[in-house]
Parts: C-alpha cells; structure tokens; sequence
C-alpha cells in the first residue's frame, strides 16, 4: 500500500509541470548512505528543495521523529550534497509530509508554528478532479 500512496503522490507532486521529483534520494555522509527521503522535489517556481515523506501508517510516531529530528536526518546532509553538485544553490529547503487524514491533525498540532513543515492528507492528492484548482498555486503549504 505505501508503494502505491508514493506513485500517487509524485503524481500530485508533479502536477502542473513546474516540480521535478527523484523518488528514494540517497542523501550520503562520508560516502555511504545515510538517508533515504521518499522524494526530494525542485520546486523552480518556488525555488525550494522539498524533502518529501509519505506514510500511509496508522502509528505516526516514528515519521513525527524523523521530522524532528530534520535538520540532521535531512536537510544539513542533503543541503551540502545539493551544494556540492551545484544544484538548486541558494534555494530554500522544507519539509512536506502525507499522512493519513486521521493522522493530520494530530501531526499539525506537533509542529504549530514550526516553519518549513507541512502536512497533507494522501486522501487529498489522490483525486485530481478535487486537487488541480488548489495545486495550481505550488505545493501544501
């Protein structure tokens, strides 16, 4: 079921031609492996580098760590690794996560006031008669 929330999800990311997504980015440390984001998307009208997870899980406590925990699990690491490629210098990064909609309150209220971290419901990306007006304005913020 994850695998299939993911396609439906880089779909919705992709929509509108103006995002470019690289499923299971190896983000590297010292030359090894150290992370593995569902996406990494290049917002170019936003100019900003998405580290973007899905989790179609019912138990968010361990996607809820991760994020934060994200400048260390994520960003510092990807952000050098993006520099040194000179890829997307200068942008912006965040955070975006799908979680269930019985989770996203839950997962709101845990980073309130928290900048550069967003959620979505999956149930949310997967109809694109009911997303294509709001998704034409960039990804959830």
């Amino acid at each position: 079921m994850e695998a299939l929330a993911e396609q439906v999800v880089g779909t919705y990311l992709t929509q509108g031609g103006k995002v470019f997504i690289c499923p299971s980015y190896s983000i590297k440390y010292n030359g090894n492996e150290w992370s593995c984001p569902d996406f990494v998307a290049l917002d170019f009208d936003k100019q900003e580098v998405v580290v973007v997870e899905v989790t179609t899980a019912s138990n968010i406590s361990s996607i809820l760590s991760k994020i934060r925990d994200r400048d260390q699990q994520w960003l510092v690491k990807l952000r050098e690794q993006l520099t040194a490629d000179h890829v997307a210098e200068g942008w912006d990064t965040r955070v975006l996560c799908f979680v269930r909609r019985e989770n996203l309150k839950k997962a709101e209220c845990e980073f309130d006031g928290i900048e550069k971290v967003t959620f979505a419901a999956i149930e949310d990306a997967t109809f694109s008669w009911d997303y294509w007006k709001e998704r034409k304005g960039g990804l959830p913020r």
